[in-house]
């Protein structure tokens, strides 16, 4: 008894320790419980009972290879839906950085225009500041010409009016040849005996240089309109630019910002398909254990059951 005890003990220890024992045991299943042909049934109880432990093992090793594939599968969808997000994401933030890329291109052509604008607004002002000039130099030249013969009219008239207060019709032999001269180089003919004719001809001649005075000073004004309305316009152009600085600075801070929001996404992106890959490869190779685990359970429990069978038999 105390032998068969032994044996047991052994044996226990060698099946829990020995894959060729099993091997051996599977292959040959009638030869294995004819040794305890002549067991004890005590003997042959403890056979049994390791019997069923090694089919719970086998059983219990099964179930976590099935629950290891399953853990897999789950692992592997959740990877997929953050490769997913994160591909969306991407996608999102490239397009973003694309946008945000020819919204300054496009603030960069604004501002090369609003630079050429207001070069071509400094150049007219440039221009009309000029045109002012002329125009006030004209008129002081004018003003000077019409002043020096306003103030010899002026004089003459003089001479006439005291001429027609001495005796009111009177020859005008009395007047400078030099002014006769005058008149005539002004295209003035006058009876020279007619002293108001000479006279009117003088107040023409003061008219006359008034109006061209007025148009200088008209030409002066309107030089100054111009470029006072030049000069607004070139204010204009230059705050045009500098709001389209600003513009390009701020199209360059989003299109900066994109694309370091993009760079980042494609590092998570970049991760989430290796971690997705790595757990399909890990759910693929469970698979393989699962199916290789099911089978192997299969046919070994089949075995064992067939031990136990011939081992109940010998009760």
């Amino acid at each position: 008894m105390n032998l068969e005890m032994n044996f047991l003990v052994l044996l226990s220890l060698f099946v829990t320790a020995s894959a060729s024992f099993k091997t051996d045991l599977f292959k040959d299943p009638h030869s294995f419980v004819s040794t305890f042909a002549n067991a004890d049934p005590v003997a042959i109880n403890k056979v049994i009972e390791i019997i069923n432990s090694m089919v719970q093992q086998n059983n219990d090793e099964k179930a976590t290879a099935i629950q290891n594939h399953a853990d897999a599968v789950e692992a592997e969808e959740k990877a997929a839906q953050v490769r997913h997000l994160a591909t969306e994401d991407l996608k999102h933030k490239m397009g973003e950085r694309d946008l945000s890329q020819e919204d300054l291109e496009k603030a960069q052509k604004h501002q090369a225009l609003k630079l050429l604008q207001m070069e071509n607004a400094e150049k007219a002002l440039n221009g009309a500041q000029v045109d002012l000039d002329e125009a006030t130099a004209f008129l002081a030249s004018e003003n000077k010409r019409i002043d020096g013969e306003k103030d010899v009219l002026e004089q003459v008239l003089d001479i006439l009016n005291g001429l027609n207060a001495d005796g009111g019709r009177r020859l005008l032999s009395s007047v400078p040849e030099s002014f006769l001269a005058m008149l005539s180089a002004k295209g003035l003919k006058v009876n020279p005996d007619s002293l108001a004719s000479v006279v009117q001809a003088v107040n023409d001649l003061i008219d006359e240089g008034e109006r061209l005075r007025a148009v200088a000073e008209q030409g002066v004004a309107d030089a100054t309109a111009a470029r006072d309305g030049a000069k607004d316009d070139h204010e204009e152009a230059i705050k045009c630019h500098d709001d389209a600085i600003a513009a390009t600075e701020k199209a360059t801070e989003q299109r900066d910002m994109y694309v370091e929001q993009t760079n980042a996404a494609q590092i998570v992106f970049d991760k989430a398909v290796k971690d997705h890959e790595a757990s399909v490869a890990l759910r693929d190779h469970l698979l393989a254990v699962k199916n290789s685990e099911i089978a192997r359970v299969t046919s070994e429990n089949a075995d064992l059951a067939e031990v136990k069978r011939l081992l109940v038999a010998l009760l």
